[in-house]
C-alpha cells in the first residue's frame, strides 16, 4: 500500500496523492500551495502537464516558489515583504530585465545549473542522475522515510553509508511499539451472521460425522458376535450389518463431504468480509497514519 517493503510514503508520494484527493472532488476553487514542492524536476514537469489540462475551467490560486508552476498563469503577482511588486502574465513580465520576476527566473535558473551541474534544459541526464540516486538512497529505510530523491549537489553523503548505522535505530523504533491487540472471538461470530445457516448445516454435518465412530464400532461388535450364531441365524445377521455397513459409508462420504464444504465456505465469506472491511479502513485513513513506523512494517 505504501510502497516497495511497507516503505513509508516519500514527500512527493504524499503530494500527488493530495493533488488527486482535491482534483476528484472537481472543486470551483482550486488552491495548490507548494503543490510540487517535493517533486525532483521531472516529476514536477509531468505533473504540471496533468495540472495544466485539468485546471481548465477551474479558478485556481497557486504559492510556489518554483517560477516554473505558475509560468501558464494568467496572472502573476510577486509579493516581496508583504507588498506586490509586480502582476501581469509571464511574457508580460520576462519582457522587464531589472523587474523582480524576471531576477527571480535568472537567480533560480543559476542555483538549478549549480545545483546539478548541468543545464537546467537537460531533463534527460538529470532524470538519469536523480534515477540513479534514488536507487543509492533506496537501501536506508531511514531515507525512504524522508525523501525518495535528495538535490544532487548537497552533501548528504553520510547520509549513503548503507544500513549499518540504522539498523540499532529501527530496532529500537520497532522495540518501542505495542504489540498488537488479539482480536475478540464474539467479534468474529458478529462477522459472521449472514453465514449462520451455513455454519448451522456445517454442525449438523459434523455432529453426523461424529456419530459414525461409536456407531461403526457397534457395528464391528454385532457382527463379529454374528460368527457365534447358528448357521441360520447366521445368513440372516451378516445380511443385515452389511447393509449397515454400506449405509454408514454412504453417510460418511456426504457427512464429511457437506461438513468440508460449508465450513470452508464459510471461512471464506469471513475472509473476504474482513480483508474487505480491512482494505476499507486503510483507505480513509490520513495520509499522517502512514508515517506512524508501526503502520508502515
Amino acid at each position: 500500500m505504501v510502497g516497495q517493503s511497507g516503505a513509508q510514503l516519500s514527500g512527493g508520494q504524499k503530494q500527488r496523492i493530495a493533488i488527486a484527493r482535491a482534483i476528484l472532488k472537481n472543486p470551483k476553487v482550486l488552491l495548490l500551495d507548494e503543490a510540487t514542492s517535493a517533486l525532483d524536476v521531472e516529476s514536477e514537469r509531468v505533473v504540471q502537464e496533468a495540472l495544466n489540462r485539468i485546471m481548465v475551467g477551474i479558478t485556481t490560486l497557486i504559492v510556489a516558489h518554483r517560477l516554473s508552476t505558475v509560468r501558464n498563469a494568467d496572472c502573476i503577482t510577486v509579493v516581496h515583504q508583504g507588498k506586490v511588486v509586480e502582476q501581469g502574465a509571464h511574457d508580460q513580465l520576462i519582457k522587464d530585465p531589472d523587474g523582480a520576476y524576471c531576477q527571480l527566473i535568472k537567480l533560480q535558473q543559476v542555483h538549478t545549473e549549480g545545483m546539478h551541474e548541468v543545464p537546467y534544459a537537460s531533463d534527460s541526464r538529470l532524470k538519469n542522475r536523480s534515477l540513479s540516486l534514488e536507487q543509492s538512497t533506496r537501501d536506508s529505510p531511514r531515507n525512504r522515510r524522508q525523501h525518495s530523491v535528495k538535490p544532487l549537489g548537497l552533501s548528504g553523503s553520510d547520509d549513503l553509508q548503507g544500513p549499518a548505522n540504522t539498523s540499532s535505530q529501527e530496532q529500537k523504533e520497532f522495540g518501542d511499539s505495542e504489540a498488537p491487540q488479539k482480536a475478540p472471538i464474539g467479534r468474529l461470530f458478529n462477522l459472521n451472521k449472514p453465514e449462520a445457516p451455513i455454519l448451522l448445516l456445517a454442525v449438523i454435518a459434523a455432529f453426523v460425522h461424529g456419530l459414525l465412530f461409536p456407531l461403526f464400532s457397534i457395528m464391528m461388535s454385532g457382527g463379529i458376535r454374528t460368527f457365534y450364531y447358528p448357521a441360520h441365524q447366521l445368513r440372516k445377521d451378516s445380511r443385515f450389518w452389511a447393509l449397515l455397513c454400506l449405509l454408514l459409508a454412504i453417510i460418511s462420504l456426504i457427512a464429511i463431504q457437506l461438513e468440508f464444504f460449508l465450513f470452508g465456505m464459510a471461512g471464506g465469506k469471513l475472509v473476504e468480509r474482513v480483508r474487505a472491511l480491512s482494505f476499507q479502513s486503510i483507505m480513509h485513513q490520513e495520509v499522517a497514519w502512514f508515517d506512524d513506523p508501526s503502520n508502515s512494517r
